[in-house]
């Protein structure tokens, strides 16, 4: 016989409302259980110690500690799954790279449609991020980061792609931060909704040597340019 663990979640969001959507909506999955709920960082502080949950909910604007302060003080001392709960926000790349796993954007509205998908889409989520490898977290935010890497020579005629999922965000930004020009064009499909490429690839620009972009549709691909594809799309290359 297979018995299944129950995933323990607790949920952190200032709003009661919101907080009663989402403990029942997940309650409705067997696989997950939500043990308790915060309404600020102090209050989930205190309830991590006393329930232990396996995966944590976290929204960013809350009252006497937003979320990524939370995460940039948590994550050094107990690191554990937090699946981002917000508004469409450039914050959410600062909840990831202060150690959430992943994220789920709150609906802009509040259809029944919008609110169930938005349900689903979290709840498996926090079964991914129930799975997550956390053993290195301490040691990731006990050093400063530096970007090093080795300068190429030349550049040969290819085509460098990366593809990634849950947890691969950050994964991405730390190995392009390490590149240095005389690079081939880099390609990335990262599995995001829409809007958020284009937050994503301006943050990513703004923090690498290299030139990195949302694609769009027809254009050349250049060396030492990184092409993002719009979220909810592939991406094809064509030879010319």
């Amino acid at each position: 016989m297979i018995i299944k663990r129950v995933i323990r979640v607790l949920i952190v969001d200032d709003s009661k409302l919101f907080r009663e959507f989402l403990i029942n909506g997940l309650q409705d999955d067997p696989s997950l259980e939500v043990v308790g709920w915060a309404s600020d960082p102090y209050m989930a502080r205190d309830k991590i110690l006393e329930l232990k949950p396996d995966v944590m909910t976290l929204d960013i604007e809350m009252p006497r500690m937003d979320g990524i302060e939370f995460l940039k003080k948590l994550m050094p001392q107990r690191p554990m799954p937090v699946v981002v709960v917000s508004s469409i926000d450039t914050r959410v790349f600062e909840a990831l790279h202060a150690g959430a796993i992943d994220y789920v954007t709150k609906p802009a509205g509040k259809s029944p449609q919008n609110m169930n998908m938005m349900i689903k889409e979290l709840a498996v989520k926090i079964k991914i991020a129930s799975t997550a490898n956390l053993s290195q977290m301490k040691r990731r935010f006990g050093r400063d980061e530096v970007a090093v890497g080795a300068r190429h020579e030349r550049v040969t005629k290819s085509i460098i792609v990366i593809g990634a999922s849950t947890g691969g965000t950050e994964a991405t930004h730390n190995i392009l931060k390490e590149l240095t020009p005389n690079m081939p064009p880099i390609l990335i499909v990262q599995h995001m909704p829409p809007v958020f490429t284009k937050l994503y690839a301006d943050r990513m620009n703004s923090t690498c040597t290299l030139n990195v972009k949302e694609a769009e549709n027809g254009e050349e691909v250049k060396n030492n340019y990184v092409y993002i594809a719009p979220g909810d799309m592939h991406m094809k290359v064509i030879r010319g």
